[in-house]
């Protein structure tokens, strides 16, 4: 299982992006946080997000991913 989501820092445009991933247990196995320097529309920045974390978790050899992601507006 992988949860992802992604944060906006408006004042200076930076996006921040989570991927935690969880076994079949649901216990933590890792996670990764990534930091860019580019500001987008909050529908990009989440389809960043997945992208990146579907690319990371790929690179383990995994083929068979539950993708969890949040996304709330304020």
């Amino acid at each position: 299982m992988v949860n992802v989501d992604a944060t906006f820092f408006h004042k200076s445009m930076q996006m921040g992006i989570g991927v935690v991933v969880h076994d079949e247990n649901g216990d933590f196995v890792c996670e990764k946080s990534i930091l860019l320097s580019s500001l987008f529309r909050v529908d990009e920045g989440e389809a960043i997000g997945v992208l990146e974390a579907l690319s990371w978790v790929k690179s383990f050899g995994n083929e068979n991913v539950l993708l969890l992601r949040a996304t709330e507006m304020v």
